[in-house]
């Protein structure tokens, strides 16, 4: 049975089991590991924060640690070391799963490379230029009125990563959750983007690109149904008591 997006699917009336991410068990784990020690400096910073490996594993459903230490030329040049260079060490249930991590995190370290650092980083509007060969649209997701308990991050995502994992597999296209409140660490700024929250859709064929906005429109518009049953339900708490005191104050 294939994968749905959580709480949704493509006649979007239709609530959707819970997907687990992958199987349980360990025993067909495909690992890689990724020599970071000589990175340049952003991008090895960027790589080795907590939010940037969890960005890259609910996106690809690999898992990503830190291992090694960073070691300075000069000390390498010592031949006095016993410990490994920084590494990360990836760890996925499928071969495709790895590989979408391993061309995450060569795109960030090609990013701050010698020879991208040459050019120009930023087309029209200051806005990041996507690879040539590569289609990219961004769906704004317009729900930033929505209150902190609603929790939209963590419904855009879906538990794991699932519904960014649903678009990709029914798609191929690689989608990230990138913008204000994201927790998207954006390599060309070493933090969140200021944009508004948004889905950043990426693939090779614009025809991929089109079936994969869907999706991710089909999501927005099935988490503004369940916004406005959770103001329904959470209605905002009105101070009844102030009104009340501020009568009998008026009265007296």
């Amino acid at each position: 049975m294939p994968q749905r997006l959580q709480g949704v699917n493509r006649n979007r009336n239709v609530l959707a089991p819970t997907v687990t991410p992958y199987p349980k068990s360990c025993k067909d784990l495909v690992t890689k590991e990724i020599v970071i020690n000589d990175a340049p400096v952003v991008a090895r910073n960027l790589l080795t924060k907590g939010q940037t490996q969890d960005e890259i594993s609910q996106n690809s459903g690999a898992s990503i640690s830190t291992r090694g230490r960073y070691i300075a030329p000069a000390e390498k040049n010592s031949g006095k070391i016993h410990e490994r260079p920084l590494y990360l060490y990836i760890q996925a249930h499928s071969k495709h799963s790895l590989d979408l991590a391993v061309q995450k995190i060569s795109q960030i370290i090609q990013m701050e490379g010698p020879h991208h650092q040459r050019m120009p980083k930023f087309g029209a509007g200051n806005q990041p230029m996507p690879p040539s060969n590569t289609c990219v649209e961004k769906i704004m997701i317009g729900l930033e009125h929505a209150p902190p308990a609603f929790d939209l991050r963590g419904r855009l995502i879906g538990v794991g990563g699932a519904n960014l994992h649903y678009i990709r597999n029914e798609t191929g296209a690689m989608a990230t959750l990138r913008g204000r409140g994201s927790m998207f660490l954006d390599p060309q700024f070493g933090q969140e983007s200021p944009e508004p929250l948004h889905l950043y859709i990426e693939h090779l064929r614009p025809e991929g690109l089109q079936a994969a906005r869907q999706l991710a429109k089909n999501l927005i518009e099935t988490l503004q149904q369940e916004l406005i049953q959770f103001q329904q339900m959470n209605p905002p708490a009105t101070n009844i008591q102030y009104h009340a005191q501020s009568t009998v104050t008026q009265s007296s």
